[in-house]
């Protein structure tokens, strides 16, 4: 019986020490656990203020991207219905998809009508319904940018220059619509044709004016040339016969510029070549005996600058004439004009008899040499002169450009 208590109480012992080691395990446990739940909760805590921190950013960061937007969209909108051009979105099938207020001026419908053109086809609208239109939309569904004038009678019945540009709008290649620019130019061709009007009247003075100075000094020319009939004196005479040249030499500039399309510059090539002919003529020389040759291709000079040099042109010329080449010596006169640097050279030379070897020009008694030297300042230039081997007259001065305006007219003339 003794055995039996005693095993009870061992038994009970060990499962007491056993309960009571499981219950401090489990108390451990529960506490660890409790720890872990409480790191776990600061950990889930902490990635919640992180998360809303994020939330918040991410929602400031949006409402600042709506707010960029609705500003960008404001402004795209003002500029658009502020346009002083018609604007109009064209979708894949050409349809009005938008229309911006310009467009009812230009169209000259009511404010109601011209609503609903955003609900219309752009080819049931008469302004694009103009000969040559389909090829114009053809350009555009290529995806070309392309433009076109166009004349259109409004619904007001005002006449409208305007010029229509096409922009496509392309996705992947593909044509997915077009924004089309109506620019009403009429204002401005109305200027231009009184401004064209304007001009071709001043031409047409200019052209009288330029005719009636040559007329006015032909008939001084003509008179120096009566005059001479009755000049006894040889000087005299020689004086009266170089005043009737330089007269006939301004004349021929006028002439030139009435012929002339462009009033505000003549063809000095084709100048000096009627020069020489008329000096030709009026001393009686061959061209069997002295040979010119005139290098002078493309120059355009203004009249302030043509009639000097025209000038010097005739009274080195006349000289050569008169003076280089006595008793039938056959011999050579050269002119040549060249532009470069913006530095325009003008050289006179000839093979004749020369100058004496003491002979200063710059000091010269006659009147035609004092009128060289005046003329050279006239243009702000330079005489140089060389009596070696052959005469040479040297006159430099700056140039003024005239050549690239009539090329620019030639082209357009071209391509109007």
């Amino acid at each position: 019986m003794e055995s039996q208590v005693e095993t009870f109480v061992i038994v009970s012992s060990v499962f007491l020490v056993f309960f009571i080691l499981s219950t401090v395990y489990l108390v451990i446990k529960l506490k660890l656990n409790d720890q872990k739940l409480k790191k776990s909760e600061e950990k889930l805590r902490v990635l919640n203020l992180d998360l809303e921190g994020k939330v918040e950013k991410q929602s400031q960061e949006l409402f600042k991207t709506e707010s960029q937007y609705e500003a960008l969209y404001e402004l795209h909108r003002e500029v658009l219905e502020n346009s002083p051009a018609g604007i109009i979105k064209l979708d894949e099938n050409m349809s009005i998809e938008y229309a911006n207020p310009e467009m009812h001026t230009i169209l000259g419908n009511s404010a109601e009508r011209y609503t609903s053109i955003t609900e219309m086809k752009i080819t049931d609208i008469s302004l694009f319904l103009h000969p040559g239109i389909d090829k114009f939309y053809a350009e555009l569904k290529k995806g070309f940018e392309i433009s076109k004038e166009l004349n259109f009678t409004a619904k007001n019945k005002r006449q409208i220059s305007m010029i229509l540009t096409g922009v496509p709008i392309q996705v992947n290649n593909q044509f997915t619509g077009a924004v089309l620019l109506i620019n009403d130019i009429t204002e401005l061709k109305t200027a231009q044709e009184k401004i064209k009007t304007s001009l071709l009247e001043k031409e047409y003075l200019l052209k009288e004016i330029n005719h009636r100075v040559k007329n006015n000094m032909q008939i001084i020319s003509s008179m120096l040339k009566l005059q001479l009939n009755y000049i006894k004196d040889p000087d005299a005479h020689r004086l009266s016969k170089n005043s009737h040249d330089r007269v006939k030499t301004m004349a021929l500039v006028h002439e030139n510029l009435y012929k002339s399309e462009d009033l505000t510059k003549i063809d000095f090539g084709d100048y000096i070549r009627s020069l020489a002919i008329y000096l030709f003529a009026t001393y009686n020389i061959s061209h069997a005996n002295i040979n010119l040759e005139i290098d002078i291709k493309n120059v355009y000079l203004d009249i302030n600058t043509a009639i000097p040099c025209g000038l010097i042109v005739n009274e080195l010329v006349s000289n050569a004439l008169k003076h280089a080449f006595p008793e039938g010596r056959k011999g050579k006169i050269q002119i040549a004009l060249n532009t470069k640097d913006n530095l325009t050279q003008l050289i006179v030379s000839d093979d004749g008899i020369g100058f004496p070897e003491q002979f200063n020009i710059r000091n010269s008694k006659t009147l035609g040499l004092q009128l060289l030297n005046t003329l050279v300042d006239q243009l702000h230039g330079t005489l140089d002169f060389s009596p070696q081997d052959k005469t040479v007259f040297t006159i430099s001065f700056k140039s003024i450009d005239l050549n690239s305006n009539s090329d620019a007219k030639k082209k357009k003339e071209k391509n109007p």
